[in-house]
C-alpha cells in the first residue's frame, strides 16, 4: 500500500486494477481528495484503468472533495463497496450531484 500524506487513505496498483481503501471514520476533505487523486495519476502512468474503492464505514466527503472527485480520472471503470447504509447514502448523494465520467457501480 502507499499510505497519502493524510493517512486516511490507502492506494495501491495490483493486475492493473487500482485499489484505494478509506480508514474507518475518515471525512475526507479536499486536501484528501486532491492526495488521492494525484497518487491514482501517477500509479496509472498516462493509462486509463480500474478501480475499486473500499469506502466502508467512512463519516463522509466535503463538498469540496466531491467537486475534486467529479473531475475527469484515469479510469476505464469504477467500483465501489461500502458496509453501512451511511456508506450508501454518501455513494448515492455523489451519483445525484455529479455525472461520472466512467462507468460506476455501487455495492
Amino acid at each position: 500500500m502507499h499510505p497519502l500524506d493524510s493517512e486516511k487513505a490507502a492506494v495501491e496498483l495490483h493486475d492493473g486494477v487500482v485499489y484505494l481503501r478509506w480508514t474507518p471514520g475518515a471525512m475526507v476533505t479536499a486536501k484528501d481528495a486532491r492526495a488521492v487523486m494525484a497518487k491514482v495519476r501517477y500509479l496509472c502512468s498516462g493509462r486509463h484503468r480500474p478501480m475499486l474503492v473500499d469506502m466502508a464505514r467512512m463519516e463522509g466527503v466535503e463538498h469540496k472533495a466531491r467537486e475534486i472527485f467529479a473531475a475527469p480520472w484515469p479510469l476505464t471503470r469504477t467500483a465501489i463497496v461500502g458496509t453501512s447504509p451511511v456508506d450508501r447514502v454518501i455513494v448515492s448523494f455523489y451519483l445525484a450531484r455529479h455525472s461520472p465520467v466512467c462507468p460506476r457501480t455501487p455495492y
